[in-house]
């Protein structure tokens, strides 16, 4: 009676045989989570971005000291880049005046609105034309009471 303890060659490599097995069915179900998890944390800071330029214009937009909502601007800022922002106006109707125009970052040559508008509509978009692509859309209303 020969009792050895251990195993056999021919017992390890079928243990490893069956463990490269799983590995590789793992690694191929893992690979597509991590570019969905890239994907995610690229739409996250999209959104992240729009959000931070949407305040900006917004905030500029609802201070009544100044003209960028009368002008369709913004004073001191720099849009970051993949970024675009629209503005539609609107009349008193509630029908829009013209296409959306692209944001102005210079106050000072922006042409001002001819008549007084109730409300205009931004619009920003991050990674436009992407997978990830984020787009933001508020209505702001006009600061300064219609005279």
């Amino acid at each position: 009676m020969n009792s050895r303890s251990g195993l056999t060659l021919i017992e390890v490599l079928i243990a490893m045989l069956i463990l490269g097995v799983l590995l590789v069915t793992l690694s191929t179900a893992l690979v597509p989570m991590f570019r969905i998890t890239a994907s995610t944390q690229k739409a996250t800071q999209a959104n992240i971005t729009a959000q931070a330029v949407m305040e900006t214009v917004h905030g500029q937009f609802a201070n009544p000291r100044i003209d960028a909502f009368k002008k369709s601007c913004v004073s001191n800022y720099t849009l970051p880049g993949k970024v675009n922002v629209a503005i539609t106006t609107y009349d008193s109707a509630g029908q829009r005046v013209g296409s959306p125009a692209a944001l102005s970052t210079n106050c000072g040559t922006a042409i001002p609105d001819s008549t007084w508008r109730p409300y205009k509509l931004i619009i920003v978009e991050a990674l436009p034309r992407t997978p990830e692509q984020v787009r933001l859309v508020l209505e702001v209303p006009n600061p300064n009471p219609h005279s």
